[in-house]
């Protein structure tokens, strides 16, 4: 009888030893053996993954956490993805990632258009980030297909098509319901009827897969969420809400949307930030109204306040609006100030670090990388990628998961 050498490995122990391991170990791994598979593929060891990965990127010692890029050339007719570390200043340390539309043009039977689909002529350019959370990237092509997608694993999900299919202003946003551990896509369809405005709100449930139209939502009057342009993200997904800066006259102020109640809420803005209101332009005095930018900043609910003259010369002031206490319009609180005499797109993100990154729209100079406490700023480059010639370009907060590891649905390539 032939000796056995496999080592019985207690399951508490093997579990946490797997916990420790690379994400690509990880999958070579569930081919080891069945109960390692079932092991690594269970929901509660993903979700212990995530959490863990969670903790590890907010670490200020660790430098695992990375930063998503994902742009289109003008003059190249490309798309690229790439995940940079945040560790390295320049962000030249980076692995490319390959585009999941080209597998599902694929296995959809487009395979005609793989070799247009990053030519900026043809549909399958138009390529949105509709956002980013847990190692998922929720990407949108126009309305022919959405993926939910996780780079890391190279899987993805298809989105069956939405319920409301009649023409009108479309916008998405992604996000995640941690009451249910759910992750949610956000769909809002303006469209004309006789003599006035009407909205449908749907939402697709990733743990159900498919799509619900809210039919008793109370939309907020003139709500307009807006959609992707470039080098913009109109929406933040903070404490299980997506979050809008709406305008109304002069006023501003936000509308959530709790993706566990599924209910739209309204959060005010300081009044210090309305008071800057447009006043009647002159040439000597050529003032624009303040442009707000909803973001993210440590886990709270934050804005950019942005200020520019019309005539673009002078300086450029952006202002970060903190909400300490999330809901209460008290706790609004002025952090820091950036001014710059450059011309600036927006903000894009936050590193690790603290320095807030901002694109500009200039042949010498792409981004930089502004302490907002020091003062200092850096310029730098990302290889193959400056704003003034690109289409689009989404930067934002990543960790690595293996979420979507557990669905039968999921598509690897």
């Amino acid at each position: 009888m032939p000796a056995d050498n496999s080592v019985n490995i207690p399951e508490e122990i093997l579990h946490n030893i797997l916990l420790l391991l690379p994400i690509k170990y990880l999958l070579k791994y569930t081919a080891v053996c069945k109960s390692w598979r079932s092991l690594i593929q269970s929901s509660a060891f993903i979700h212990t993954h995530l959490s863990r990965a969670i903790i590890q990127s907010n670490n200020q010692n660790d430098d695992a956490h990375l930063l998503l890029l994902q742009s289109s050339n003008r003059e190249e007719r490309k798309r690229s993805y790439s995940l940079h570390w945040d560790r390295c200043p320049s962000f030249s340390e980076y692995s490319k990632l390959t585009d999941p539309f080209v597998a599902y043009n694929e296995i959809s039977g487009r395979q005609e258009d793989n070799n247009q689909t990053t030519k900026m002529g043809n549909r399958n350019c138009k390529i949105n980030v509709l956002g980013t959370c847990n190692g998922l990237v929720c990407l949108q092509e126009g309305d022919i297909a959405t993926l939910i997608w996780n780079p890391s694993i190279r899987k993805f999900v298809v989105l069956p098509p939405p319920g409301v299919t009649f023409l009108g202003f479309k916008s998405h946003a992604f996000g995640y319901d941690p009451r249910t551990n759910d992750y949610k896509v956000f769909r809002s369809v303006s469209y004309y009827k006789p003599s006035r405005l009407s909205r449908a709100v749907e939402i697709f449930s990733l743990a159900k897969g498919s799509w619900k139209r809210l039919h008793n939502a109370v939309v907020p009057a003139n709500f307009s969420p807006g959609n992707f342009t470039s080098n913009d993200k109109p929406d933040a997904l903070v404490n299980g809400a997506l979050h809008w800066i709406q305008t109304e006259g002069d006023d501003k102020f936000i509308v959530s949307f709790d993706l566990s109640t599924e209910l739209f809420g309204k959060i005010l803005m300081p009044k210090s930030a309305l008071r800057r209101r447009t006043k009647k332009w002159t040439r000597e005095a050529p003032v624009v109204k303040n442009v707000c930018y909803a973001s993210r900043y440590g886990g709270r609910l934050a804005f950019f306040e942005k200020h520019q003259n019309m005539l673009l010369t002078g300086d450029v002031h952006f202002y970060l609006w903190v909400m300490k206490d999330y809901g209460v319009a008290e706790s609004w609180s002025k952090l820091f100030t950036i001014s710059t005499q450059q011309i600036v797109l927006r903000p894009l993100c936050f590193r690790k670090s603290g320095q807030v990154v901002l694109a500009y729209l200039s042949d010498d100079k792409c981004y930089e990388l502004v302490d907002p406490h020091s003062k200092q700023c850096d310029d730098f480059r990302i290889d193959g990628y400056c704003p003034r010639t690109s289409l689009y370009c989404f930067v934002d907060y990543f960790v690595e998961s293996i979420v979507l590891l557990d669905r039968p649905d999921a598509i690897s390539y």
